[in-house]
């Protein structure tokens, strides 16, 4: 059976879009499994793609996503104690905000605390109880719903490509149409010439011009964002499903959730889907 991490070089391989991975000294980096390295670009290679770009991105944040819910050294079977569990993070350090051993009240409800403030290398208490956290959790999740207004990471570039300026190569092309039509004018070339270099140069102001409006038009639809949103808010409140479940499906929509004491404040951070 082929190993997961070979399974994963072939899935994240963009020989497969017609692309190859190159280092900035220039040497081809065919081998590097290094695929969150920002300093290796992808170009384009002399091969023709197998599959469509927008498929092999699709697969990139599949990936991704599975990543941020599955952590490098976190095992797949280990138990989640509670739903927010890798979600919450520290406004004073970034940490992790985790369950602690402490409880809170006469109902010795579990707290949560940051990870580095009981290391001793945070100096600011994050500390509130799980139903707290929880109950602010869901009134910010209905807030963002009602208002379709959700706070959503850009996704993580995983490699640098170079920048298409269309505007620049468009101008380019309008110049030597331009330049076509005085040639005619000048009569260096025949009335069949200026045409034929009038449909080549023409086809490629369009074809850019297409190319740059699909770049442009890259938007996140909020309706079925919204929608996702919505089921997964249902069924994390579901009383017959496991908070490892929930916190399955709590990873598929949410990059963060950033709690600041000080201003009792919970910021919810979306990842695209």
């Amino acid at each position: 059976m082929p190993e997961n991490r070979w399974i994963e070089y072939i899935l994240r391989n963009p020989c497969y879009i017609g692309k190859l991975r190159w280092t900035p000294d220039g040497l081809r980096a065919v081998s590097k499994r290094d695929y969150g390295n920002e300093n290796i670009m992808l170009i384009d290679g002399h091969h023709e793609p197998l599959i469509s770009v927008e498929l092999w991105e699709k697969v990139q944040t599949m990936l991704d996503n599975q990543k941020k819910a599955y952590p490098k050294y976190a095992k797949r079977q280990q138990p989640v104690q509670y739903m927010l569990k890798g979600l919450v993070r520290c406004s004073a350090c970034g940490g992790t905000i985790a369950m602690a051993s402490a409880t809170s009240g006469k109902n010795k409800h579990h707290t949560m605390q940051c990870c580095n403030y009981s290391k001793g290398s945070c100096h600011i208490s994050h500390s509130i109880t799980m139903p707290k956290i929880e109950a602010a959790f869901f009134s910010g999740l209905e807030k963002a719903i009602a208002n379709t207004d959700f706070t959503i990471s850009p996704p993580q570039k995983k490699y640098a490509t170079v920048q298409i300026d269309y505007d620049k190569l468009i101008a380019i092309e309008e110049r030597k149409l331009e330049r076509a039509k005085q040639s005619y004018l000048a009569e260096v070339d025949t009335l069949e010439q200026y045409k034929q270099n009038k449909d080549e140069i023409t086809k490629r102001i369009d074809d850019l011009k297409a190319e740059r409006q699909k770049e442009s038009s890259c938007t996140i639809d909020i309706d079925a964002f919204a929608k996702k949103v919505i089921s997964v808010v249902e069924f994390c409140k579901r009383d017959d499903i496991s908070d490892s479940a929930k916190n399955e499906a709590l990873h598929s929509i949410i990059e963060k959730v950033i709690y600041s004491k000080a201003d009792n404040n919970l910021a919810i951070i979306f990842h695209e889907l």
